[in-house]
């Protein structure tokens, strides 16, 4: 689940940038669904910049 060498199935590697937030890689610091964290949501009509909300 939170494996970066096995995320979501064996040998799936995420890339240096992301991180695994169940099961798939995501870019924490431009995902506004996964902002800064897996699970961190950004509000309605922010952007996630660098891993924070603005």
């Amino acid at each position: 689940m939170k494996d970066l060498f096995n995320c979501g199935m064996c040998g799936y590697k995420c890339k240096y940038s992301e991180i695994c937030c169940k099961v798939q890689c995501v870019n924490a610091s431009l995902d506004k669904r996964n902002c800064g964290g897996c699970h961190k949501k950004c509000k309605k009509g922010e952007f996630c910049v660098y891993g924070m909300c603005n």
